[in-house]
């Protein structure tokens, strides 16, 4: 049960994370988010002469095996800087609503907002509230138990994000979003030519004029 409401703050703050820092990193939140932004630039008037022209380069791929060969101490380190960014904007926790029908509901808490009529209002039977420190704690220790099964061989997976784990795909996400905005986004927006680069999980297209 805690993975699962782990796995729904990590989405919730991600989605939440995409939509304030956007323009520092490559995040798709979905596939169709790629089409939006695909449509978007073809209504640009500069970009339309430029396709006509030709002058566009495409190039899409993926990093094999990028997320099986990541060091957990690599992990580990971009997920406490993810987290610390909560904190340095004054989140508290994550609610999640109890009904897993009203996923919709779920809501990140700030601090300013936290007082007794608040509490009464947001901390409910309506909701679990998870702090950050017990979110941190739980990746830790998926990351320090990760073992699969062959036959009755049990196996220790040394590197890489879980595989088959509840909030695997989104670490990898938030791992991805932490490396782009260290190392790749400045040195992109300090080029000459305009370059739009998106990632939905591995999967990488950047545009470049």
């Amino acid at each position: 049960k805690l993975g699962k409401r782990v796995s729904r703050c990590l989405n919730l703050m991600l989605k939440t994370y995409s939509r304030m820092k956007r323009e520092k990193n490559m995040q798709l939140n979905a596939c169709a988010d790629l089409l939006k932004k695909v449509t978007k630039i073809n209504n640009d008037k500069d970009w339309k002469e430029k396709i006509k022209k030709g002058d566009i380069t495409i190039i899409e791929f993926d990093l094999k095996e990028q997320f099986n060969n990541i060091k957990k101490k690599e992990i580990i380190r971009a997920m406490k800087i993810f987290i610390q960014r909560f904190k340095d904007m004054k989140y508290k926790s994550c609610l999640i609503a109890k009904s897993q029908n009203e996923k919709r509901c779920d809501i990140m808490l700030k601090e300013k907002i936290i007082s007794k009529r608040s509490r009464s209002k947001y901390l409910s039977d309506k909701y679990y509230e998870i702090e950050f420190d017990v979110i941190e704690r739980y990746i830790k220790f998926v990351l320090e138990t990760s073992y699969s099964k062959i036959g009755d061989v049990i196996l220790d997976q040394p590197l890489g994000v879980p595989i088959g784990g509840l909030i695997s795909c989104t670490i990898a996400d938030i791992v991805s979003i932490i490396c782009e905005e260290d190392e790749i986004i400045d040195i992109i927006k300090n080029e000459t030519m305009t370059i739009r680069p998106w990632r939905f999980r591995d999967n990488k297209m950047i545009f470049i004029d």
